[in-house]
């Protein structure tokens, strides 16, 4: 005689699973009622919240990686604000930067006017780290900036897409 439920549905007692044996489908993650495997109401809501902490910690992290600030290798210092234009105009640093000659030194002298051209043999964007300045260059077409030498210390300037340094702005306190 098959031990049967209150119900009168048949049970069966074991699935089979070596190690398992022949418990109650209660403790049974593999309860077989009538020939179909069917996990257990606890099992599914379990099962449920695992997956909404999963997608909560995924959610989590994603928002939280995008307040942490990019670490910088390298400070720049900070000096005393640039006195306002003084009788004689600030001097004007110019250089010409390439990705086919050797990378190269520009020195200036903060609260100098720097002109920086950038030629690249190929499409790709030229970054000034510390100063936060991108400019696209492209073969006929190089990269320009023009922005006033406010921060201490040395900056590399790179190709962001072939990872190649072209040179180094270098700039100096003082007059």
């Amino acid at each position: 005689m098959r031990p049967t439920l209150t119900g009168g549905l048949p049970l069966h007692l074991g699935s089979g699973i070596p190690g398992i044996g022949h418990f109650p489908s209660f403790f049974n993650p593999f309860c077989v009622v009538d020939g179909w495997q069917r996990p257990s109401s606890l099992q599914r809501v379990l099962t449920r919240r695992i997956l909404w902490l999963v997608a909560a910690l995924l959610v989590g992290s994603a928002v939280a990686a995008s307040f942490t600030p990019r670490p910088s290798r390298e400070k720049p210092r900070e000096g005393p604000p640039i006195p306002p234009a003084a009788a004689e105009p600030a001097r004007v640093v110019e250089a010409s930067l390439g990705e086919s000659s050797r990378p190269r030194v520009v020195r200036a002298r903060r609260g100098e006017l720097v002109r920086l051209t950038v030629t690249a043999t190929r499409p790709d964007t030229v970054t000034v780290e510390g100063y936060d300045r991108l400019e696209p260059a492209e073969p006929g077409t190089p990269a320009k900036f023009e922005f006033r030498a406010d921060r201490v210390g040395s900056f590399p300037v790179r190709l962001r897409e072939s990872a190649r340094t072209v040179g180094r702005l270098d700039v100096a306190d003082g007059a």
